[in-house]
């Protein structure tokens, strides 16, 4: 097996972590085929390619979860393995596969841990490991400040939701299976793959390796609603079956009324309406080891 690291170095402490991480390596008697911390996310593609050039079958990419994300799709294509090193803020798939998230551990799984074949979601042309979320989450995702992540870590999100709630209201989304039909009065939808959105668990039913994914309504018209739904995630509890509602398939059509802004892991790509749906075993995946 030969291993190399890339890591987002514009992310949350990534300089920090990729000087942490090859330190790690090392200890561990490690030797990488390359070792390279990018400063622009546009050059990620093509160190990755550097990478698999060079030979490496299991690639550390460390970052946040959209980092993981559009990594994602180009890591499986090319029939590579792919290990996490969670940098970001809410590191919110490294928590769905129980991941380690100190630097240590997060490299001793990607060396000594297993690869499993996990499910991709798709959403237009992009790709992604964890969820897509439509309506408010998706403005706090592309605005929240970097300060604000720096101090108050993946609490952050909630600080600034709250400050975002302020001209907050539902929407309509219309879900098409294809099979029927139907729409939902919402404060949010989720689209998930694995369990976690911005470091809460939210969908816990959703599972990266069923080939199928969960798409969930937080039923809704007031900025109240929201508040409440995201402080009983944020205390630990679980989704109540009375304010939410959950379709699980592989495909789905989605439109809202009026439109909004889809985020994926984190980054703002799409607006409603949108096709979604699951990629099989898409993605070679590096589990803790027994875990």
């Amino acid at each position: 097996m030969k291993l190399a690291l890339i890591v987002n170095a514009h992310s949350r402490s990534g300089q920090k972590g990729f000087s942490e991480a090859s330190a790690a390596l090392a200890r561990m008697g490690v030797n990488l085929v390359l070792a390279e911390a990018v400063r622009r996310p546009d050059r990620i593609p093509g160190t990755i390619d550097r990478a698999l050039t060079a030979g490496a079958t299991r690639l550390i990419v460390g970052g946040g979860d959209g980092t993981i994300s559009s990594s994602s799709r180009q890591v499986g294509e090319a029939g590579a393995e792919m290990a996490m090193l969670p940098l970001g803020t809410a590191n919110s798939f490294a928590r769905t596969i129980n991941l380690p998230l100190d630097i240590e551990g997060a490299c001793r799984t990607a060396v000594e841990g297993e690869a499993r074949a996990i499910d991709l979601g798709r959403l237009g042309d992009h790709y992604f490991t964890n969820a897509a979320a439509i309506g408010l989450p998706a403005e706090i995702g592309r605005t929240v400040p970097d300060g604000l992540k720096r101090v108050f870590g993946r609490f952050a999100y909630l600080f600034w939701a709250l400050y975002k709630l302020m001209r907050f209201r539902g929407f309509t989304c219309t879900v098409d299976t294809g099979a029927r039909r139907r729409a939902y009065r919402v404060v949010e939808v989720r689209i998930a793959n694995g369990r976690f959105l911005g470091g809460l668990e939210a969908v816990p039913h959703a599972d990266p390796a069923d080939h199928a994914l969960v798409v969930q309504m937080v039923r809704g018209t007031t900025n109240r609603q929201l508040v409440k739904a995201w402080a009983e995630l944020a205390i630990g509890h679980a989704p109540n079956i009375g304010e939410v509602e959950e379709i699980r398939g592989r495909s789905f059509h989605l439109h809202t009324d009026p439109p909004q802004p889809v985020s994926i892991d984190g980054e703002v790509l799409a607006r409603t309406p949108t096709e979604v749906s699951i990629a099989p075993a898409a993605l070679k995946l590096v589990f803790p080891k027994g875990g």
